[in-house]
């Protein structure tokens, strides 16, 4: 019988690490999300607010490269609105499924973007940032938007990266709205 009480005692000790393990991390990325939205709310142009975002997410996800594309019609392709590579400014891309399931509030993780057609007709130079991407997108008051994060090794992102696109979907999403409002 003590031997039994011993076991349950260090189950729940077990769980209340795991607990305070938990809330410590989301105290972290509380405080993380609230210091983006400071840095962004001081910002006076898009690439501040861009790099604000940017900041934050470092923290959590390893990306090398990172970009925002819009489009006001949804019969038209993305445009590049903001990016940390000169390769990618004023680049267009082709919407396929993959970026409507990301538009559609999806966070994806693509572990062979050469397969996915909208990587498909990249140019070399802007493909060889492309072996590792992580995209999410969001619906703007002008149309819609997708961000990638982008690194040039395979296998760079995790199941664990596209939670926390989850968890900062409100900081990614104001980020998003001011960079396309400061841009028009």
């Amino acid at each position: 019988m003590p031997g039994i009480e011993s076991e349950k005692l260090q189950e729940t000790l077990l769980d209340l690490l795991r607990s305070q393990e938990r809330e410590k991390q989301l105290r972290d990325e509380n405080a993380a999300i609230l210091a983006g939205m400071s840095a962004m709310a001081g910002a006076n142009s898009k690439r501040q607010v861009f790099n604000g975002l940017l900041s934050v997410l470092r923290k959590y996800i390893g990306f090398e490269h990172a970009l925002v594309l819009t489009r006001e019609d949804e019969n038209a392709p993305l445009q590049e609105l903001v990016t940390t590579c000169r390769f990618f400014e004023s680049s267009t891309w082709p919407v396929g499924n993959t970026f409507v399931r990301s538009m559609n509030g999806e966070s994806i993780a693509l572990f062979a973007p050469s397969q996915v057609s909208e990587f498909q007709g990249l140019p070399h130079e802007m493909f060889q940032y492309c072996h590792s991407v992580l995209l999410t997108g969001v619906k703007v008051s002008s149309g819609d938007a997708v961000l990638l994060f982008l690194h040039s090794e395979r296998g760079q992102f995790s199941p664990q990266c596209r939670r926390v696109l989850e968890r900062f979907r409100p900081l990614l999403e104001r980020a998003i709205i001011d960079i396309d409002y400061r841009e028009r």
